[in-house]
């Protein structure tokens, strides 16, 4: 019986209070909406156009680069996220393969290599590195000056030529 009147003054003080908030503050506010930017349209000028003669700069190369699981990263989300981290992890041990290789190879020599054909002799071959593929128009280059794999766009003199067996 307690229960009942409980429950009953709950939900008498529940309506009540439906009430109040209907009478009390339950209006929309009136916004003013702010005018509209005008867009300004620059004039392009020889400063924002990249020079055509001029190659983009060599970057260097990160486990996204490479062409595989660049589907799967562009799904987006957790499915790509998941689907996407096996190919960054492939990935991001062959860079740490070739960091370590550079390590041993400066350890062992007392420099690293001075050039990219040594470097690819040297470390990449000798360690049987292989290295993933890259996206049409882009190539693998080593920078001495600072030890690193880098990508850049390829020139369009650079493609490698066909080779031909004799039968």
């Amino acid at each position: 019986m307690n229960t009942r009147y409980t429950l009953t003054s709950l939900l008498g003080l529940l309506a009540i209070g439906l009430l109040l908030a209907g009478q009390i503050g339950c209006e929309m506010p009136e916004i003013d909406k702010p005018e509209p930017i005008p867009v300004v349209e620059n004039s392009p000028s020889e400063e924002d156009e990249p020079a055509a003669t001029e190659p983009a700069q060599p970057r260097e190369f990160t486990a996204n680069d490479p062409k595989r699981g660049k589907r799967s990263r562009s799904v987006g989300g957790y499915a790509g996220a998941v689907f996407g981290a096996r190919f960054w992890a492939e990935h991001q041990m062959i860079i740490n393969n070739i960091n370590h290789a550079l390590d041993l190879y400066n350890a062992e020599h007392g420099n690293y290599p001075k050039s990219h054909d040594e470097f690819m002799d040297k470390i990449v071959s000798v360690n049987q590195i292989a290295l993933p593929e890259l996206d049409e128009g882009q190539e693998y280059l080593y920078d001495p000056e600072d030890h690193t794999l880098k990508v850049q766009a390829s020139q369009p003199g650079d493609e490698p030529a066909e080779e031909t067996t004799a039968d």
